[in-house]
């Protein structure tokens, strides 16, 4: 323990206050460190729900697909999900055909034009896509009514 000899009350109360004010910061710390992990944690397994009902709705539309299709569009949802810019990439790796038909119908969509395609293509919601994209639903249902 530590114990200390203090002769001049004004510095002892400072040097106390000190290790209060010292003690209370490191306890919010503590706490906000642990509120996050818990944040994180618990966000990573609703993205990892997420990815499973997504997978499920694309495995029922694609019927019988090789293991190693249904890992990379997994890949694929994951990437679109933590709306990561290799998502297209992937995709076009995946499904090279589908960028160019829609490139040869409309040749002057731009880049967040087809990735709204596709994951309208993987088969998400509005909702999601807004959550994912962050964007307006309203903004999301003006592009797929448009």
């Amino acid at each position: 323990m530590f114990i200390f000899k203090c002769d001049n009350f004004v510095v002892c109360a400072y040097v106390v206050c000190i290790i209060l004010i010292a003690s209370i910061l490191l306890i919010i710390a503590i706490c906000s460190v642990c509120f996050y992990r818990y944040r994180l944690k618990r966000v990573q397994q609703i993205s990892a729900r997420e990815i499973d009902i997504l997978m499920k709705k694309n495995e029922q539309n694609s019927g019988n697909q090789s293991d190693l299709k249904v890992k990379e569009l997994k890949g694929i949802v994951e990437l679109a999900v933590g709306n990561n810019p290799a998502f297209l990439v992937k995709y076009n790796e995946y499904y090279p055909a589908f960028s160019k038909k829609l490139l040869s119908i409309a040749p002057n969509m731009v880049t967040t034009e087809i990735e709204f395609c596709v994951l309208l293509r993987l088969n998400f919601e509005t909702k999601e896509i807004a959550r994912y994209t962050k964007a307006s639903v309203r903004s999301v249902e003006g592009k797929n009514i448009g």
